[in-house]
């Protein structure tokens, strides 16, 4: 297992994420998670938190396990 640690601009980015879907009820810890996981290039995230089905990195979703 790997811990990843936000930085300022991870945080700053997660800020932008939280503006950009302002209609929706992202919390600071999905918009960090979200930043995270596309820098780390991970494309699945195990979750029940349907937040992760509607943020779509690059054009495209996160694969969401279960399914």
């Amino acid at each position: 297992m790997e811990l990843a640690f936000p930085t300022r601009d991870d945080l700053l980015s997660a800020q932008r994420i939280l503006a950009k879907y302002h209609d929706q009820k992202f919390s600071l810890v999905d918009a960090v998670s979200f930043v995270l996981m596309e820098n780390l290039g991970i494309r699945e995230a195990f979750t029940f938190d349907r937040h992760f089905a509607v943020y779509r990195p690059r054009g495209k979703h996160f694969r969401l396990l279960p399914a």
